[in-house]
């Protein structure tokens, strides 16, 4: 008996099967669906990009060549918590998370464990988790930037 593949339900004979030229011809018709939405969103995510030789605002070559930057805004923002609370936040200028890339790093971490932490980033706070549950202090620093 047929089975199908996990991510797009192509359909897999089974070895005792009989040859079906239909089964065949559907994985094909997905399967060049599939490539036709891909190719097209790489269009789509090229024409973002442009070319290297791209002048003006319209592209992302054409934004560096005209002098402009990427990015809106950088936030730096020191946070700190006995290990065995497991969690601070703070207050930030608002952003757009979906634009931000967060750079974190351990200042101090005298847990001695090397706790696992886990930040969250709103529009307008972020935080984190620690997983420790043992005494000790941590101290990061979490460095928001926000693209445009």
């Amino acid at each position: 008996m047929a089975t199908f593949t996990e991510h797009y339900s192509l359909i897999k004979p089974d070895e005792a099967d009989y040859y079906d030229v239909s089964d065949f011809n559907e994985n094909m018709d997905s399967i060049d669906g599939l490539m036709a939405e891909s190719a097209s969103a790489m269009a789509e995510i090229s024409g973002k990009i442009g070319e290297a030789a791209d002048i003006g605002e319209d592209t992302l070559f054409g934004k560096l060549n005209s002098g402009g930057s990427l990015i809106k805004s950088i936030q730096t923002v020191d946070l700190s918590s006995a290990a065995y609370q497991g969690s601070a936040n703070k207050a930030i200028n608002p952003v757009d998370p979906s634009k931000c890339i967060v750079l974190m790093q351990h200042l101090q971490d005298s847990t001695h464990h090397s706790a696992k932490v886990l930040y969250t980033l709103t529009e307008n706070n972020i935080s984190y988790t620690s997983t420790s549950n043992v005494s000790g202090e941590l101290y990061l620093r979490f460095q928001i930037i926000e693209l445009y």
